[in-house]
């Protein structure tokens, strides 16, 4: 399997170099010839830091009485709907981290979530909150609420762990309390379009579409209810935050790995991580991504000849 880049193909492959980690990237020139001493072996933690995700923040593994991790989850009859309810909540863990890492990424989602339009340094004293994360229940047990049917991200104030962040009402701020609800779907018009319509949430919904299907659910929603201001009260994830997105859908795949019984949580350790990206288009480019990533990476050398 391969890409193309300007000075040939980028390629991953099964090697017996590195046994340890079974797959390495190689290029190979316009003229066919692989570029051997360019080979950059592939490295991931995806599957370790879906584990830290699943089991630290949302307690979804359990040890059986073999003393075994086994996936704790409701399995609803529709695989897709459990799916997406899963990612949902792996999609509250990723964008609450991503905002406590980065300053000008917290400031983004919490302009939004106030409703407002200036990301302002003030807005740096606030702290992304998941409701529904077990962090929250250790750190600021009173914001935690696991089925919060409104929120399920918040904004505290750092000095003030009791004060939340307000929307914004035209120039003054409100005392509706800023937050933000998020859906994750491959299907947009089938699982929330009514919800969107009915302008049920009364803080933005933000949606990580599986399938790229934004536009698509936004024009229904124009057409349903005017009301609803498409970037405001309707947000496309991958237009904000474009990393949070691509880090949900390179979970995906094993994600249904787990809920199929293809793996299980020890395997998220293991190779079997690669075996599951790789039959994704977007996880097995995520693959290489972060073989050109890596620092000091002969690949980016060979690249950029």
């Amino acid at each position: 399997m391969h890409i193309r880049n300007e000075r040939g193909y980028i390629e991953i492959h099964r090697t017996t170099v590195i046994p340890t980690l079974e797959l390495a990237v190689f290029i190979r020139d316009t003229n066919g010839k692989v570029l051997t001493e360019h080979t950059q072996p592939i490295t991931s933690k995806h599957g370790e830091n879906l584990f830290s995700i699943m089991q630290e923040e949302l307690g979804f593994f359990q040890l059986n009485e073999q003393g075994i991790f086994e996936l704790k989850y409701i399995v609803d009859p529709d695989p897709e709907k459990t799916a997406s309810r899963l990612l949902g909540n792996i999609a509250e863990a990723i964008v609450v981290k991503n905002c406590n890492r980065d300053k000008n990424v917290n400031r983004k989602w919490a302009a939004i979530a106030r409703k407002g339009k200036n990301k302002t340094k003030s807005l740096d004293k606030y702290q992304a909150v998941g409701t529904g994360l077990l962090s929250t229940m250790k750190k600021f047990p009173s914001k935690y609420n696991k089925t919060n049917p409104q929120r399920d991200i918040i904004w505290i104030d750092k000095n003030d762990k009791k004060k939340e962040l307000l929307q914004v009402t035209t120039e003054k701020t409100g005392g509706v309390s800023a937050g933000l609800q998020l859906k994750v779907s491959s299907a947009g018009k089938k699982y929330i379009l009514e919800d969107l319509k009915s302008e049920r949430y009364e803080v933005p919904l933000v949606y990580f579409g599986l399938k790229n299907d934004f536009d698509e659910v936004a024009n229904e929603v124009y057409k349903g209810n005017k009301n609803i201001e498409i970037g405001v009260d309707f947000v496309n994830s991958k237009a904000i935050d474009r990393d949070s997105y691509d880090e949900l859908l390179e979970y995906k795949p094993l994600i249904k790995g787990l809920l199929k019984g293809r793996i299980k949580p020890v395997d998220l350790f293991s190779e079997k991580v690669f075996e599951l990206m790789l039959e994704d288009d977007i996880a097995r480019i995520a693959l290489i991504k972060t073989a050109l990533e890596t620092q000091s990476s002969k690949l980016v050398t060979a690249v950029n000849i």
